[in-house]
């Protein structure tokens, strides 16, 4: 109705002129004014109530894909903002002008059909622009969407990192990174504008020429019509019409070559969306089950990480009974935290299941999941809100019993007690006013509301000090009683106190699982030192920790010189005449690498005259004719040398240092991944 109420004016124009003016009649032109004023009056409305109703269309369909979409990206851990900024944006554009315009767009066809009867010439005139435009736009379309795209990507990195240069300001200025990360934003920036003006300026020269088409084809129009009036095959109004016409045919069609960046765009998000929709389960209420007893199983849980590289986690198999505490451990990138996610449900794996009970976590409602595992994250985030509404999880029926439960089994009642507005002091996005540990601790609150059956905390005490850590340790404490299970991911040796089991990880891998006693001991046993009282009886334990170190069939020979060469430099020690501390344990130190295994022995005991070194090297190396009289551990140190390839001594605090090498079948220091735990 809208596009053929604007007929309106051509065909005023066309009464006008060929009726009115001919005759000299007032009342027809009177007439023909106020039919004109009601048409425009009833476009101008439906064309305020389209605009509104596509508005309200679009802010419903927004509405519709963030509750669709939202909680099929977030269990994925795919970034939910970007989901809901990428809805946010496609809303805006189906709100404006370019779905009018799109609208609009078929009425050309109309139009130019109208011409058409007006008279040929000028109709073939309109199709010829017409075509011309469209040629320009599909030109448009083809040359210039990848390199339009690589814009937006480029683009986006820029505004993402302006974004934290504004959210870590304090940081960066501390660090002086401020400079250095301005430059790289600088770079991003660039990027963006030459990829920007390699789509832009062509799209604005194919603008400029539609601009010109279309004034040219009206001086075109007026030109041939006024030829065609002087011939009399056309009439003055007919003349003007047709100039509207054509301007109003041609109008959405240039407005949708200046539309097409926004088109590529709109198809873009739209793809995406419809990629998260494709690649995600739909999310059905599952029906709730019997409360659990806590028992967390892994079955051949693995975690692949990126194409090329080794899985985060491979062939994980472990049972956690109801009620333990299991302190997971490694070193640095070995899986913990990776880990952790699992079992708190915040992530699935990629190969087997984990289960609370007989069922597997995704199996659980979510709601009913949320209130039976807590999980305290290794970067705790807080919301904007008050701090009643992070602890209850911004639960909409809360009870404040359950809220003062929480922050009293924390130990953050009487933190929070002082503040001014008390549990209603709000929050910011980086969690101020809050110090990193009262953020910690707010944290481990809100992941104790509602007394959940299972709680996982990663690193629960990296940012406590003495305080906070007497609370958490009360808290967990507290939480052992009550029959609680609970996985620790712990870097600190005072936390694992509490663990009734350690699961040790080693590059994704279970390296042990089991009583906290026999895990340490087997983790002394492997360590890279150790020390040793000096008597003999101790022989037997530094053989013992010698062949932990050489596990494979290819190690049999390098094991026995080792423990061999090890015994011999003790009994160096045990033979040597001693310094003032006496009782100073003779500390053993074993390093792997490049082919090389070296032992070192750190005593306090007095440094071997060099003298009495090159004649036992003489010795050893078959340099001397008739053998020396042996002094007390000349015996010793000839079967050292004659069983390492390097052998040297060093002073050092209060007594030596002696390092001798032998070759082994190990290649390089990867044999080696853990600083505390060797293959």
């Amino acid at each position: 109705m809208i596009n053929l109420l604007m007929a309106t004016g051509p065909l005023f124009m066309l009464q006008v002129v060929d009726r009115v003016l001919p005759t000299g009649n007032v009342s027809t032109l009177i007439a023909l004014v106020v039919i004109s004023a009601i048409a425009l009056v009833v476009m101008s409305a439906l064309d305020y109530f389209r605009s509104v109703l596509l508005s309200r269309a679009a802010a419903w369909w927004e509405r519709r894909m963030v509750a669709d979409l939202l909680p099929k990206s977030l269990p994925k851990g795919q970034n939910a903002g970007r989901t809901a900024a990428s809805v946010a944006r496609i809303r805006m554009m189906l709100a404006g002008a370019m779905p009018q315009t799109i609208f609009d767009a078929p009425w050309a066809v109309v139009f130019i059909a109208i011409v058409f009867l007006l008279h040929p010439m000028l109709g073939w005139l309109g199709l010829a622009v017409a075509i011309c435009l469209i040629l320009l736009a599909l030109l448009g379309h083809l040359t210039g969407n990848a390199a339009q795209k690589e814009a937006i990507a480029a683009r986006q990195q820029a505004d993402g990192l302006a974004g934290h240069l504004d959210r870590n300001a304090g940081l960066l200025a501390t660090m002086g990174m401020a400079r250095n990360l301005r430059a790289v934003h600088f770079e991003f920036l660039s990027s963006s504008h030459r990829l920007s003006r390699i789509t832009g300026e062509p799209d604005q020269l194919r603008s400029a020429a539609a601009k010109f088409l279309r004034a040219m084809l009206q001086i075109l129009v007026l030109g041939a019509g006024a030829w065609l009036v002087l011939q009399d095959q056309l009439s003055g109004g007919a003349m003007i019409a047709s100039t509207i016409l054509l301007a109003r045919a041609l109008a959405p069609v240039e407005q949708l070559t200046g539309f097409l960046p926004a088109l590529v765009e709109f198809r873009a998000g739209l793809a995406s969306l419809q990629n998260l929709a494709n690649s995600s389960e739909d999310v059905v209420a599952a029906p709730a089950l019997p409360d659990p007893k806590g028992v967390l199983t892994c079955d051949g849980v693995t975690v692949t990480a990126k194409p090329g590289q080794p899985p985060r986690l491979h062939q994980i198999n472990a049972r956690i009974e109801a009620g333990e505490c299991v302190a997971i451990m490694g070193s640095s990138a070995s899986g913990k935290s990776t880990l952790a996610e699992l079992l708190a449900g915040a992530a699935g794996p990629s190969v087997g299941s984990v289960r609370l009970d007989d069922f597997d976590l995704s199996h659980w409602p979510e709601e009913q999941r949320a209130q039976l595992i807590g999980y305290l994250p290794q970067h705790p985030t807080l919301f904007p809100g008050t701090i009643a509404e992070n602890i209850s999880r911004f639960s909409s029926n809360l009870d404040p019993a359950d809220l003062v439960n929480a922050a009293v089994a924390a130990g953050v009642h009487g933190l929070i007690s002082r503040l001014p507005d008390g549990y209603d002091t709000r929050l910011e996005l980086d969690g101020g006013p809050m110090s990193g540990g009262e953020r910690q601790r707010l944290a481990l609150a809100r992941a104790l509301f509602k007394q959940p059956r299972v709680m996982v905390l990663d690193e629960p005490n990296a940012s406590l000090d003495k305080e906070g850590e007497r609370a958490l340790f009360s808290a967990l404490g507290n939480l052992k009683r009550q029959g609680v299970t609970i996985i620790l991911v712990a870097h600190r040796a005072g936390i694992l106190s509490l663990a009734d089991k350690i699961l040790l990880l080693n590059s994704g891998r279970i390296r042990d699982f089991g009583p906290r006693g026999e895990v340490v001991a087997r983790m002394n046993a492997r360590s890279l030192q150790i020390d040793l009282e000096r008597e003999a009886a101790e022989m037997p334990r530094l053989e013992d920790w010698i062949n932990t170190h050489f596990k494979r069939e290819s190690d049999a020979e390098a094991r026995v010189n080792a423990a061999m060469l090890a015994t011999e430099m003790f009994n160096i020690s045990l033979t040597s005449p001693g310094k003032s501390i006496e009782k100073s344990p003779i500390r053993f130190t074993i390093k792997h690498r490049r082919g090389r295994c070296t032992i070192s022995m750190h005593d306090t005991c007095e440094l071997i005259a060099s003298s009495r070194i090159d004649r036992v090297r003489k010795l050893a190396d078959n340099e001397m004719m008739f053998a020396p009289p042996l002094e007390d551990g000349d015996l010793a140190l000839l079967m050292v040398m004659q069983l390492s390839e390097t052998f040297d001594q060093k002073p050092a605090d209060y007594g030596r240092v002696m390092q001798a090498e032998i070759n082994t079948p190990i290649q390089d220091a990867e044999d080696v991944a853990d600083p505390k735990v060797i293959n």
